[in-house]
């Protein structure tokens, strides 16, 4: 069984995922994966900046600029929409090469993959971390420091609403409240 945890930036996803993995659980975290796909894949960032029309989104090393292509994408959705059309379908690929790996309960960790089509037929469940909105926001900013307001809002703005999640967990409490719903609900897919 494939369950995807999802929910929208700072809502507790990572630390969800953390627990489950110090359960023994495989778990897939999306965005730790394509931060190496970057890497990874021959041609991808080529492909990439033909695709967003800049000339180079590199470090002086080479690698990716994470922060020069978090400055296109979060500005400009057309631009963020031609990146995942183009890295989604490497992710899947990757992904699916991991799911073919393991057995069991599986987890997959992803703000955004239930809303695009390259992840269809992936899942079958789907938990949601939920946490209010000034949390979200201390939280980010608290492993982003540098992040000015407008950068903070267009990322947590750039994420689509959730509907339809068949675990919700609330993430407002201590750790020993997060990792009992998890708990909970793992004994539940069981």
């Amino acid at each position: 069984m494939t369950v995807l945890i999802t929910g929208g930036i700072g809502c507790g996803k990572s630390e969800v995922a953390a627990w489950l993995v110090s359960k023994g659980y495989g778990v897939y975290s999306c965005d730790d994966r394509a931060k190496a796909l970057y890497d990874e894949v021959p041609g991808l960032l080529e492909r990439i900046e033909k695709a967003l029309g800049c000339q180079s989104l590199r470090n002086p090393s080479g690698k990716l600029d994470r922060k020069a292509l978090a400055e296109v994408i979060f500005s400009d959705s057309l631009r963020r929409a031609a990146l995942e059309a183009i890295l989604y379908v490497e992710l899947r690929r990757d992904l699916e090469q991991f799911l073919d790996s393991h057995e069991g309960l599986v987890f997959v960790e992803s703000a955004n993959a239930f809303a695009h089509r390259e992840f269809d037929g992936l899942f079958d469940a789907i938990v949601e971390v939920r946490t209010n909105d000034s949390l979200r926001r201390e939280r980010v900013l608290r492993r982003n420091p540098d992040l000015s307001h407008s950068e903070l809002e267009s990322r947590i703005s750039a994420q689509q609403t959730i509907e339809g999640a068949d675990f919700v967990i609330h993430n407002d409490g201590d750790l020993d409240s997060l990792h009992s719903q998890i708990d909970r609900i793992t004994e539940q897919l069981i």
